[in-house]
């Protein structure tokens, strides 16, 4: 599932596609029932959290830009990771994120920036590992290759 547009449903979206929506929720329907893996990006990590019941505030400073993660829980995954790119105008927080989906690194304003789910093969990135991503590019192959292989 990648970025793009705002999902439907929110307060004061913009540029929404609610056909997209649907056809993409479908999808997670789909999926959750075949045991499927999805890979969500941006809007992707955004629309599953809502699938599964969570919810998205307003957030300042993520467009075209910048910023530090840090792994939770002493998750290895991202302990390397240092900057990831932002473009999103909508963010988890973590009483935000879904009770189905395990946070596994946060920004410094404390929302969530990358999620699995705890039973599914489901992963969310809030960064755009196709864009460039400075010193984590090489990083960010590696986290793809592994998802992927695990299946």
């Amino acid at each position: 599932l990648t970025g793009g547009n705002d999902l439907s449903h929110l307060h004061n979206a913009k540029n929404i596609a609610p056909e997209r929506d649907a056809i993409e929720n479908a999808l997670l329907t789909w999926s959750s029932k075949k045991h499927i893996p999805v890979l969500g990006v941006c809007r992707g990590m955004q629309l599953m959290n809502t699938f599964l019941g969570g919810s998205l505030s307003r957030v300042n400073g993520h467009v075209a830009n910048f910023h530090n993660i840090k792994p939770i829980d002493g998750d290895n995954t991202f302990k390397n990771y240092q900057k990831v790119n932002s473009y999103h105008e909508w963010g988890i927080n973590l009483q935000e994120l879904a009770a189905d989906l395990k946070p596994l690194a946060v920004a410094e304003d404390g929302t969530v920036e990358a999620c699995t789910h705890k039973s599914l093969p489901w992963l969310g990135l809030m960064w755009h590992p196709e864009r460039d991503n400075g010193d984590s590019k090489n990083l960010d192959t590696k986290l793809l290759k592994n998802f992927f292989l695990s299946f």
